[in-house]
């Protein structure tokens, strides 16, 4: 998956993440734990699936696929243009 979370939605991730999973552990709630650990982890990651259902991106970096020419003979010669 394309890393679609910039650095400051990243962080604002983690501390919402850990602050609902603490909250889950302390009350025993699997669901609080569990939606808190999906937060953090798509602040790990820096994708978030629902960014790439909508086309939402607050990495400023362009995903791009890089094109280009390669090329090489039979004597082990590769070039990248």
């Amino acid at each position: 998956m394309k890393k679609n979370i910039g650095n400051l939605d990243a962080l604002i991730r983690i501390w919402t993440g850990s602050y609902i999973f603490g909250k889950g552990v302390s009350k025993k709630s699997l669901l609080m734990t569990s939606l808190g650990g999906l937060i953090m982890s798509e602040a790990l990651t820096k994708s978030c699936l629902l960014y790439s259902m909508f086309g939402i991106s607050t990495s400023g970096i362009e995903n791009k696929p890089k094109t280009g020419k390669i090329s090489g003979n039979l004597t082990g010669d590769i070039s990248l243009d």
